[in-house]
């Protein structure tokens, strides 16, 4: 692969042009067309880059000689996309949660097989120093339990309060907060949820839950809890995904702000010297290199991750546990 990249982008945004803004800073990485269903959005993103405004992905996949694509659109429009795009052979970065559904759990990772291309999907918590550095203390260690929040306010995307749409806080949002307790602790294999509506049922077009509770047990037998809501809208959450990892004698606990042992001198977190860069410009070298090693949550992944909050949203219907 070239040195230089052609890059499009399939949703223009606020997520979307972050990420446009780390890629526009590594060298090589041309940002040549920009899609987005808003019109005004998509030329005024796509003049700012010197790209090529479109407004029907099916247009600028036919159109652009690109080498990848990001996507960055709300969770139900996922599956076509990213079928079309490996069927162009383009190299994927998939913003988070990859699927809403198992439908197109099960549609997307055959056409990904197919065309052996490179994909990452945006958990890009993992590449932080703390995560790596959390995640070495944990290594060949015992988890017994583990207890993750994601307290929040409820974001002002119209289409984020829509079950149908977003999945719900746990699928969309705390979605982050659910992948770093796999990068730490493991796979979750049994998912038992209960969410209500105590809040915030005022605001227009809401349907979603506003508290989730989910019992979670791990492939190596650890259990535990994974909380969230969106109620918080004027402070005192958590401000992001909080997380204590309870071992025998001494507990870590991690979140935005680092990560800590208590108590003090039971344990040691060694400062990583790598990590010390974006999941964007780790996205960009890999297409360079044609070698995703470097990716740590590519589309198969993150699948997992997905089906996590797909469970408990079934789980949450039935009243009964579900087992991935």
């Amino acid at each position: 692969m070239s040195d230089n990249i052609k890059i499009g982008f399939i949703g223009a945004g606020g997520n979307a042009r972050g990420h446009m803004q780390r890629v526009n800073a590594v060298d090589g990485a041309n940002i040549a067309a920009i899609c987005d269903l808003d019109a005004a959005r998509a030329e005024e993103t796509a003049k700012e880059y010197g790209a090529t405004p479109y407004t029907d992905f099916r247009d600028l996949l036919d159109h652009e000689p690109l080498d990848a694509v990001y996507i960055s659109i709300p969770p139900n429009a996922h599956g076509e996309v990213e079928v079309l795009s490996a069927r162009k052979g383009l190299h994927l970065f998939i913003e988070k949660p990859v699927a809403l559904d198992r439908q197109t759990i099960d549609r997307v990772p055959p056409e990904i097989e197919k065309a052996g291309i490179i994909t990452c999907v945006g958990y890009q918590l993992r590449y932080w120093p703390t995560a790596l550095a959390a995640r070495d203390f944990l290594s060949g260690k015992t988890v017994g339990m583990v207890q993750a929040r994601y307290w929040g306010g409820t974001p002002m995307n119209p289409w984020w309060r829509v079950m149908g749409v977003s999945g719900g806080q746990i699928v969309e949002q705390a979605t982050h907060g659910v992948d770093m307790v796999r990068f730490l602790v493991g796979d979750i294999n049994t998912v038992y949820a209960r969410y209500a509506r105590r809040g915030m049922g005022d605001l227009e077009n809401l349907d979603i839950p506003d508290v989730y509770s989910l019992a979670v047990e791990f492939a190596n037998g650890a259990v535990g809890t994974i909380s969230s809501t969106c109620l918080l809208n004027t402070g005192g959450g958590s401000g992001g995904s909080d997380i204590d990892i309870i071992l025998r004698d001494c507990l870590l606990h991690w979140n935005a702000a680092g990560a800590q042992i208590v108590p003090e001198g039971t344990g040691t977190l060694n400062t990583c010297p790598y990590g010390e860069t974006t999941i964007d410009a780790v996205f960009v070298d890999a297409v360079k290199a044609g070698n995703g090693s470097a990716i740590l949550s590519d589309y198969f992944d993150g699948v997992k991750s997905a089906l996590v909050g797909i469970a408990a949203n079934e789980s949450a219907r039935s009243g009964a546990p579900v087992r991935l």
